[in-house]
């Protein structure tokens, strides 16, 4: 659901701010014209109800090297969840014969 705020600043300058939440996803930005926050939220609706991803700032800073980091952390967790299975496994191997 999209709802649009009028934001008053220290100048008194008017600023409009397009807020648009579907499925647990947020998506703000902040124009000065109310006719251009309208038309940002009623688009950017329309793209989250239809599955199309729209990068955050936050997805758009990460850096190559955390994302390299985060997939090798994926990689040894389920190195060590194999691990310990296979070691589980002997154990109760052994304790069966």
């Amino acid at each position: 659901m999209a709802t649009i705020d009028k934001r008053v600043g220290r100048n008194n300058d008017v600023a409009w701010r397009a807020r648009v939440r579907v499925q647990g996803q947020t998506r703000a930005a902040t124009f000065k014209r109310k006719k251009d926050a309208t038309t940002r939220a009623t688009s950017t609706e329309a793209d989250l109800v239809k599955g199309k991803h729209e990068p955050t700032r936050a997805e758009m800073r990460r850096t190559v090297s955390e994302a390299a980091i985060g997939i090798q952390l994926a990689r040894v967790t389920a190195f060590r969840v194999i691990r310990l299975n296979s070691i589980a496994g002997q154990i109760l191997a052994y304790r069966i014969t």
